[in-house]
């Protein structure tokens, strides 16, 4: 009977091995599981911490015609940021360039472009934004008083901002 027992008792044992070792198997697939969701989980974060973070720029900007069908971004005044522009289709894709402007004395065209696409917007020559400071700022050394050139200054920060 002794060994009946012991024959039982030894089965037993290699009965709860084997469920043993099924529950640590299973047990680790659920480990590796949950390590791929945490992953997953990280990077969804990482993902709308990055939108969170584009929709901010982009409230900075209003959509503008700058010329005839000609549109970009504006930075808006109550961002406190230099006036400037930035190129509509590169900011629409996450990019954010600033638009330069280049003279063409051939042409009498105002060149308006985006080094990134090397989009590129004619405007028609009005007097070159330049020549305006320069004159404003002429004007304002010859009125000699602070408060009317602060005054001048301001004005032209407006007009230049318009194009």
């Amino acid at each position: 009977m002794e060994l009946a027992d012991s024959l039982i008792g030894i089965r037993d044992s290699k009965k709860i091995a084997a469920a043993v070792s099924q529950v640590q198997e299973k047990l680790l697939s659920t480990q590796k599981e949950l390590s791929m969701h945490d992953a997953d989980h990280i990077k969804y974060i990482n993902e709308l911490e990055e939108t969170k973070k584009a929709l901010k720029e982009k409230e900075k900007y209003v959509l503008s015609e700058i010329h005839k069908n000609q549109v970009a971004y504006r930075v808006k005044k109550e961002t406190g940021e230099p006036d400037h522009y930035v190129c509509q289709g590169c900011f629409d894709k996450g990019i954010k360039f600033v638009l330069q402007g280049k003279n063409c004395k051939q042409s009498h065209l105002f060149s308006l472009s985006f080094p990134n696409c090397k989009h590129s917007i004619p405007i028609q020559k009005m007097i070159l934004p330049w020549c305006i400071k320069l004159l404003m700022r002429r004007i304002s050394k010859q009125i000699g008083n602070a408060s009317s050139r602060i005054l001048i200054d301001d004005e032209l920060s407006k007009l230049l901002f318009v194009f």
